[in-house]
């Protein structure tokens, strides 16, 4: 009988051991190697247009959402937001084909002066009016948004 009781508790104590070696190797696959901490941002950006006169305004709406567990600290100098306008396209191609437009830069603005970081499962926006004239028909936005040697980009077609 004692032997019986040495070999279960031998059986039980090498059990246990190999449960905590397991138990160890799934913690640090799900949270160190893994991606339960990776930061995940969603950017999005809308673009309202009001008119007055001969003047357009652009109410641009850059939004960030922290989708991620971990706080994301946000590149302030290096994010930024860019204004393209359709440059003057005068092909006389019929559209038999695909091809790409192109665009002429209006200007680069920086983008969430106000923020240094986001929390996790936060949402913030940046709000940002611009004056063009009344004659652009199109404007693209993008936005750039760097964060530890992360980038994340979205962008919008207005017309």
């Amino acid at each position: 009988m004692e032997e019986f009781e040495l070999i279960s508790k031998i059986i039980q104590s090498a059990l246990t051991s190999i449960a905590i070696v397991i138990s160890g190797i799934w913690a640090y696959f799900k949270f160190l190697r893994g991606r339960m901490y990776k930061p995940r941002i969603e950017v999005s950006v809308e673009c309202k247009r009001h008119f007055s006169q001969d003047k357009m305004h652009l109410h641009i709406i850059t939004t960030l959402v922290n989708k991620g567990l971990s706080k994301v600290d946000i590149d302030i100098d290096s994010s930024a937001m860019r204004l393209s306008e359709l440059a003057n396209n005068n092909s006389t191609k019929e559209f038999l084909q695909a091809t790409p437009v192109k665009w002429s830069l209006i200007g680069t603005y920086t983008i969430f002066e106000q923020h240094g970081w986001i929390e996790p499962d936060e949402k913030i926006q940046d709000h940002m009016m611009i004056e063009c004239k009344a004659t652009n028909p199109i404007i693209k936005i993008e936005c750039f948004l760097l964060a530890k040697k992360q980038q994340w980009y979205s962008s919008c077609v207005s017309a």
